[in-house]
């Protein structure tokens, strides 16, 4: 149980810890993070676990990795020839760079006449090699992470352990952060940050802090579920109420902080993945007969949508308000949602000059300015969706491993829950599916899981949930 225990122990601090420096997303705290999922996993694998537990998470886990090598391959220099053949652009830039750094005997400015420069022997197809290396060593541990939580995730215990850590530290990112909102403070562990109306946490961007809170929203409503089950086998009232209430009640804490988050693609994202998460519980094996099933799927939804109710009103008494005003101040017209609109159209212009291997992995801000239009002002360190951005950074071969990956856990997370008759098992795999569905709409209109910690979590539950089993003998 000990050595069971070990990969848990190291996913479980890292879960913890990784949110509070800025969301990791420093240089020193993203190296802690990336350490994080190659120490579970090695741990896990001392300990004796069976390697036929990763099967379920090898393909996604696989996928990470094609684009862990993608950066390797990219920030590596290749032949010219080559380079010219698979991207022309990059050979046409290094030319460039070549001519400026070192320019050709007679050549005076941009003078008509003067000779063209040479193509370097060698070229990486990085735009900035060390940038996408660093990219890839993050890929490759985030993939590490999927395994390691897949042997974490091989009993319940562990299972609940990882849980209990994503809930924990949301909630302390809304204790600490919610003061700060209040107070309206400007800093952010002493560090200047800009004014905003918005609860944060320990995330400079409020959207952020939001996914993180949609990914524990997943799981608390996964653990209101297994309650309402367990409540219902008991006749004693206060142990309904002891059951039920807890979930409830830090379900409410954690959408009234969504709410004064202020992110409505997080709001968003939260409703539609609690709706796909209900609809996956209703449709997942039942033990007992259905209309019983039935009844208790009607008691959960009558009491998710007073638990819902109360929580706007808990957010319009505490001044969060805002958070719900943001959806009326959206308009197609407004400056952010334009300049949003024209980065997508000068992304995917900048996606055709380098189709197939893309930019280099992480490297979109310094590959944006080369189609930056005047009107787009501002420094734009990450494009306002994580799978274009793949597709800027990755080109095609990137963009296929990332539509694989997410398809692998999909059709992975849905054919064990088809299988599954355990309330606890089909929860878990329920909170899998409701958090790739969250995560996957937010991140096509922001760029969240580029913070480590956001993309550590992501890894974890759905590395766990694609492994669920109940215990051979069980009850519950």
């Amino acid at each position: 149980m000990i050595r069971h225990l070990a990969p848990v122990a190291v996913l479980a601090a890292a879960i913890l810890w990784t949110p509070w420096p800025f969301g990791s997303v420093v240089p020193w705290a993203a190296a802690l993070a990336a350490a994080a999922g190659p120490a579970a996993l090695a741990v896990g694998l001392f300990s004796g676990a069976r390697l036929r537990s990763l099967r379920p998470a090898l393909v996604p886990a696989a996928a990470l990795g094609v684009l862990a090598l993608l950066g390797v391959a990219q920030s590596l220099a290749w032949p010219a020839g080559l380079v010219s053949a698979i991207s022309p652009e990059h050979a046409h830039l290094a030319a460039e760079a070549g001519a400026a750094l070192d320019p050709p005997a007679g050549a005076s400015g941009a003078g008509a006449g003067a000779p063209a420069a040479a193509v370097p022997d060698r070229t990486p197809l990085s735009v900035a090699p060390s940038v996408t290396r660093r990219t890839a060593v993050l890929m490759a541990s985030f993939g590490a992470a999927l395994l390691a939580a897949a042997l974490a995730g091989r009993k319940r215990l562990g299972r609940r352990v990882l849980g209990v850590s994503v809930v924990a530290v949301a909630l302390a990112q809304i204790l600490y952060g919610a003061p700060r909102w209040f107070a309206r403070s400007l800093t952010l562990w002493g560090v200047p940050v800009p004014g905003s109306d918005r609860l944060r946490g320990t995330f400079i961007n409020p959207n952020h802090f939001a996914l993180l809170l949609e990914m524990a929203l997943a799981i608390t409503l996964a653990w209101g579920w297994w309650s309402l089950v367990r409540a219902r086998r008991t006749a004693s009232l206060e142990r309904k109420i002891a059951l039920v209430a807890p979930p409830m009640l830090v379900w409410l804490t954690l959408f009234v902080a969504l709410a004064m988050s202020g992110s409505r693609a997080g709001l968003s994202a939260a409703a539609v993945g609690a709706g796909v998460e209900g609809l996956s519980l209703a449709l997942a094996p039942a033990r007992g007969s259905r209309r019983r099933r039935a009844r208790l799927l009607a008691r959960a939804a009558v009491v998710m949508a007073a638990v819902l109710a109360v929580g706007v009103v808990a957010v319009l008494g505490t001044g969060g308000a805002a958070g719900f005003a943001r959806f009326a101040r959206t308009s197609a017209h407004d400056l952010a949602t334009l300049d949003r609109i024209e980065a997508t159209g000068s992304a995917l212009e900048l996606w055709r000059s380098f189709r197939w291997t893309g930019t280099g992995l992480g490297t979109f801000l310094e590959a944006f300015p080369l189609v930056q239009p005047a009107e787009v002002g501002l420094t734009w360190w990450h494009l306002h969706s994580d799978p274009l951005e793949v597709l800027v950074t990755g080109g095609v071969v990137g963009a296929l491993a990332l539509l694989i990956g997410v398809a692998a856990v999909a059709l992975g997370l849905a054919r064990r829950l088809g299988r599954l008759r355990r309330c606890e098992e089909q929860a878990t795999v329920a909170a899998g599916l409701g958090t790739l569905v969250s995560v996957g709409l937010h991140e096509m209109v922001d760029f969240g899981l580029t913070m480590p910690a956001n993309a550590l979590v992501c890894a974890v539950i759905l590395g766990a949930a694609l492994v669920a089993e109940p215990p051979r003998r069980s009850t519950g």
